[in-house]
């Protein structure tokens, strides 16, 4: 798992030879003869690397890259900083870890605000949906049981395992039908509201030829 900061210089560290090929990076940093100036990334990778402090070279799989006052980078582990570089690594590595913690809720606020806006929609989209339902509803209660059976003959003799509903059209409907078609509509003009496919007509079809 890489930790990174977006405003640090090296964003992903997803292997070894993501820290070797750094520009500055040597594996060999003398911790007697540099002055620390801060820690720049964190990591935790999978496989075992060497420690870049010449007096150190102890394997490790988690730590961070530091920078000297001498513009040079190196990788180490939290118990050589703590050793070498005393308070001073502790306190950039601690501001580092707030600047981590900041820029993850930061990321978790926009994160979260892109749900809000896609949940909205969604929750549109069945409103929409649960309005077209109860005008459905509607007219099939107008109709009355007659009415749904009436349909149910109709699908069977016509083979069509589509439940549909027909309703007069809309303004809108009606104009977009003139369009596709390049005629005037007479009104009333009736749409057809598919609700969905009737499972087993053929047992209603086979029924008749018996």
């Amino acid at each position: 798992m890489n930790i990174s900061v977006g405003k640090k210089h090296f964003l992903r560290i997803n292997t070894w030879d993501d820290i070797y090929k750094m520009s500055g990076y040597t594996d060999s940093l003398d911790p007697k003869k540099e002055k620390l100036k801060q820690v720049i990334n964190k990591y935790e990778l999978p496989n075992k690397g060497r420690c870049g402090l010449s007096n150190c070279r102890t394997p490790h799989n988690i730590g961070c890259i530091v920078e000297t006052e001498s513009g040079r980078l190196t990788n180490l582990g939290n118990d050589c900083g703590k050793k070498y570089f005393g308070e001073n690594f502790t306190s950039l590595s601690n501001k580092l870890s707030k600047e981590i913690d900041y820029a993850n809720k930061i990321e978790n606020i926009k994160l979260a605000k892109l749900n809000i806006a896609e949940n909205y929609r969604k929750l549109n989209e069945i409103e929409a949906d649960w309005k077209k339902i109860e005008r459905v509803y509607r007219a099939i209660k107008s109709e009355g049981l007659d009415g749904l059976y009436d349909k149910l003959e109709q699908m069977k003799y016509s083979k069509s395992s589509i439940i549909a509903i027909q309703r007069r059209a809309t303004e809108s409907e009606i104009e977009l039908e003139e369009v596709r078609t390049g005629k005037d509509v007479q009104n009333p003009f009736y749409m057809s509201d598919n609700l969905g496919d009737l499972k087993g007509l053929n047992y209603l079809t086979d029924r008749i030829k018996t």
